[in-house]
């Protein structure tokens, strides 16, 4: 299991780095997918959080929940 802070986009703002000053790095949850399928772990479920509760992913506003097991 892997919950991380999504990075947050900003109408009319395009940049790549964390706004929040005590995140190292922000992923989208296309970037981490693919970052996961890349180091071999198979996505068994993905999920987003919003307001402290959790969504369906496209919803997320603050954080993505993806559920991997490394390949064999």
């Amino acid at each position: 299991m892997l919950e991380v802070p999504l990075l947050m986009k900003r109408p009319f703002i395009d940049i790549s780095e964390p706004l929040n000053p005590l995140h190292v790095r922000e992923y989208s949850q296309k970037t981490l997918v693919a970052l996961l399928s890349k180091c071999q772990f198979e996505i068994i479920s993905v999920y987003g959080a919003s307001r402290g509760c959790y969504v369906d992913s496209p919803k997320a506003r603050n954080a993505i929940l993806i559920i991997a097991r490394k390949y064999s």
